[in-house]
């Protein structure tokens, strides 16, 4: 089963990284603490509708394959009814 296990900032140091993909491995799932508190400390959401789409998927269980068919058939209808009112047919 594809499943993420962890989240950690980029440029977290080694030490932390390492102990990440230790619990990780041993089947625990790791937050960065520094990033949870950055994330409760921003007010507006960073996050595209697309990453928000990915992540409700995510968070209904769906595993990786399974989100990428759905996000691909979705973005696909998405883009389809952005088109300009000039390039329909009415």
């Amino acid at each position: 089963m594809n499943r993420v296990d962890g989240f950690m900032l980029k440029d977290a140091p080694s030490d932390k990284l390492t102990n990440a993909i230790r619990n990780v491995a041993a089947g625990q799932r790791v937050l960065d603490n520094q990033l949870a508190l950055t994330a409760w400390d921003t007010t507006d959401c960073p996050l595209i509708n697309r990453e928000m789409d990915i992540f409700r998927l995510a968070a209904g269980g769906h595993n990786a394959v399974d989100i990428a068919a759905e996000a691909r058939s979705a973005w696909r209808q998405r883009d389809r009814g952005a088109q300009p009112v000039t390039a329909r047919r009415l």
